[in-house]
């Protein structure tokens, strides 16, 4: 009888709500017509989805399920009422309350606590899923009575975040999640909808930084946490097995700010806690929860590229075995609807085993393509094979938002039509390079890193090898090329740090250009500490005119900011270069130097040329050289080598210091300083060769000497590019500076070179970063 009754009342409580649904999706309380209890003192609400919704195991909305309990609270009292049936719709009926103006109903029932001061108090708790808890779980509706009249629509707000935890173990007993920070995730919270639904909270009572709900068995399970928390330092999902013991701890480790309705989805956590395996052809079941059931190739790749797992791959480390994968297109991760999103994938490199990431042919040809808000690690990784069309490296990167971090990887043997054999740098939020070994990778321009230049890109380079890079094109840059692109004008800056640079070439007889080095951009800056150029050369069947066969460095185009510290410039070599062998620039470009050795270079001209070191050949650059050794041993086929110089300056206006160096010829009439007018050269405390036009170009000369060459007769006990013991022979035996005035020169010369040689702790040390003391002796190197 009690069920017919309901049935009945029921029947007729939706019939009244159906003449009344569009009064009542409004929800203004004063314009309803009542809804009529079918027994006296009883109100019947309706709920309508999408207002609260449930959803199953697939994360589908399967809307109200019949027996769901609702807890309703007032001032003074509270009741529960169950769902009448399963549907987009549902009724509920309670008794009215005496002297009530506002009803607030909570689902689940369990997550009610009390009503205060216009308030319902919520306890954040959690719960199984078993199709029937749901997205908008933790949720609050409001019902008002305007005078005799209740509202009766129930408009459910979701007033959570929700973790998703997927168990497949049925060992796991009990799952918790936990704040790293600290930061308040649970607790009993005041909730209040005003009239036009919207959510407002109060301070938290009872507050915890952690949830722990039990487990019944596999299955998904939904932890609700407070919105608007900033999880500074991530979370911990931890998974027990015992009330002592735990499985490994899924942990995230980045910033997180959790969203009122949104769900986290750690829906597998057994299969990775945090740590995937990755062999070629995988293993077992192929999850990758282990090495035992590691993902094969095709999965991984899948795996990342799903933007539906971006917060499982949110600090997570996929963890690769040696031996060669090959993917048949780029890895291209992208999140453009989500925040940054960054994971590790860690290859192994043991001996001569190593993880190996086989690149094709063709348009796709290359391994990785991070793309939006992706932020990659890669470790342990070689990246060999591409042979691409255009501009299809083995890395490529175009996208603002891109980040990529590359420690002890190999890049070898890869080839592009185009540019960037090795990488491919487009767009990019910021490139890191560390230990990483380049070796014969080929290219038309930027055979090892090829980028079109874009505002406040930063490339690190520290540690690793560039070693036999080659370019075919016609504007060189085997190791580097930078260039402005279109709308991107550029304002790159590029950091090598402890790098070598090793027989790096390029072959070229249809062009004047050349330099394995090549810095397109006229705001862009390039910075070299403590690195060694040896035996980078250049390469071709004929004679070139203009400045061909630079083997380091050409600026010819925009002109850049380069600046170099304690770097080594040996038996680098250009074989049919005019002019310029190591350095050639020609326009207004700013290059300066510190702590610099330079020996052992040559040029292969033949009897006709008159090639020099060092080329400027724009009135307008800006050129420092200071505490560096230039020991110039250039080739004598010529007859003109001998008076060239080892530097050769064009123009009448050009800015060039020189402060407290060595620039000699290794032979007795070996010239220091070929100018082509009358100059304005700022020497302080330099000892060099003599200069080609009778020492009539200094403008400055304090301390300085120009009557030595570097045999044993000018410089006593010369074993090598840095060991010297100070003794010298000539008309200027003052051979010590103060270092305090070097400062001040190099500083009054290039204050941003200065800045910069103090943020690296180079002021006032020698080569070795030995501390030059009170006084300095002119060069690379102090005893």
């Amino acid at each position: 009888m009690k069920k017919l009754k309901l049935f009945a009342l029921i029947a007729l409580a939706m019939a009244a709500c159906a003449c009344n649904k569009e009064k009542e999706i409004e929800n203004t309380p004063e314009e309803q017509e009542p809804v009529g209890p079918v027994e006296p003192g009883q109100i019947v609400f309706t709920a309508q989805a999408p207002t609260k919704t449930s959803i199953d195991a697939n994360d589908e909305v399967v809307s109200w399920v019949a027996g769901d309990e609702v807890k309703f609270v007032w001032d003074g009292g509270s009741t529960t009422a169950a769902a009448a049936s399963s549907g987009a719709s549902t009724t509920f009926t309670i008794d009215a309350p005496e002297g009530a103006d506002e009803i607030y109903a909570v689902y689940p029932v369990d997550a009610c606590g009390s009503y205060s001061e216009g308030k319902v108090e919520i306890h954040f708790n959690s719960s199984n899923d078993e199709g029937s808890f749901s997205a908008g779980d933790l949720c609050v509706a409001r019902a008002v009575k305007s005078g005799d009249n209740w509202g009766t629509t129930l408009a459910f707000k979701n007033v959570a975040c929700l973790i998703k935890v997927g168990v497949t173990s049925s060992e796991v007993i009990k799952v918790n999640v936990e704040a790293v920070g600290g930061e308040i995730i649970s607790g009993y919270v005041p909730v209040s909808l005003d009239n036009e639904g919207t959510v407002s909270y109060g301070a938290v009572a009872s507050g915890l930084n952690t949830v722990s709900v039990p487990v019944s068995g596999p299955g998904s399970y939904y932890i609700p946490v407070l919105p608007d928390v900033t999880l500074e330092n991530g979370f911990r999902v931890n998974r027990y097995i015992s009330e002592e013991d735990q499985l490994t701890p899924f942990c995230y480790n980045g910033s997180f700010t959790t969203v009122r309705g949104n769900i986290i989805k750690l829906d597998d956590i057994d299969a990775h806690a945090g740590q995937y395996y990755v062999t070629p052809d995988g293993a077992g079941t192929k999850s990758g929860q282990s090495w035992n059931n590691a993902m094969d190739a095709a999965s991984f790749k899948a795996f990342i590229e799903n933007a539906d797992n971006y917060f499982i791959l949110r600090g997570s480390v996929f963890h690769l075995s040696a031996g060669e994968f090959t993917f048949g297109d780029y890895l291209q991760p992208k999140f453009s609807e989500h925040g940054e999103v960054a994971f590790t994938i860690e290859g192994t490199k043991s001996g001569s085993d190593i993880t190996t990431f086989k690149g094709g042919s063709g348009d796709p040809a290359g391994m990785l393509w991070p793309q939006a808000n992706t932020n990659v690690t890669v470790k342990n990784v070689k990246f060999t094979g591409t042979n691409g069309n255009s501009n299809r490296g083995a890395i490529r990167l175009n996208t603002s938002s891109a980040k990529l971090t590359l420690e002890n990887c190999i890049f070898d043997g890869n080839k592009t039509s185009g540019n960037g054999g090795a990488i491919v740098l487009m767009k990019c939020a910021e490139l890191n390079i560390k230990d990483c070994d380049f070796i014969g990778n080929v290219g038309s321009r930027g055979a090892a890193i090829y980028f079109d230049a874009q505002a406040d890109l930063t490339v690190n380079v520290t540690g690793g090898n560039f070693e036999g890079n080659n370019t075919t094109g016609n504007d060189a840059g085997s190791v580097v090329y930078a260039a402005t692109n279109g709308d991107y004008p550029g304002n790159p800056t590029i950091k090598f740090t402890d790098v070598t640079f090793k027989g790096n070439y390029y072959t070229s007889d249809t062009n004047d250009y050349g330099g394995i080095i090549r810095i397109n951009t006229s705001t862009g800056k390039a910075y070299f500490n403590n690195c060694v150029f040896d035996g980078n050369y250049q390469t071709g069947s004929s004679n070139r005119s203009g400045i061909a066969g630079s083997a380091i460095l050409l600026i010819k185009g925009n002109p850049p900011t380069i600046y170099f510290n304690a770097c080594e410039f040996k038996n680098n070599y250009s074989a049919k270069g005019h002019q310029a062998m190591v350095f050639g620039i020609t326009k207004a470009a700013t290059i300066a130097m510190n702590n610099c050795s330079w020996h052992d270079n040559r040029s292969g001209r033949n009897s006709s040329g008159n090639a020099s070191w060092i080329m400027v050949g724009d009135a307008s650059a800006k050129f420092l050289i200071s505490n560096s050794s230039i020991i110039g041993d250039q080739q004598r086929s010529g007859t003109n080598l001998g008076k060239e110089g080892v530097i050769k300056i064009e123009g009448t206006s050009n800015q060039f210091n020189l402060i407290n160096n060595i620039l000699c010829s290794n032979y007795s009439d070996g010239k220091s300083i070929r100018c082509t007018a009358t100059y304005n050269i700022n020497s302080y405390y330099n000892k060099t060769s003599p200069g080609y036009d009778s020492d009539t170009v200094w403008s400055t000369d304090t301390g300085s000497g120009h009557d030595y060459w570097a045999d044993s007769s000018c410089f006593g006990n010369w074993s090598g590019p840095f060991t010297w013991n100070g003794t010298m022979t000539g008309t200027n035996s003052d051979m010590k500076a103060a270092t305090a005035d070097v400062n001040s020169e190099i500083q009054t010369a290039d204050a941003d070179f200065y800045a910069w040689l103090n943020e690296i702790g180079a002021l006032g040390k020698d080569i070795n970063g030995k501390d030059r003391g009170t006084t300095s002796w002119p060069g690379c190197y102090q005893n």
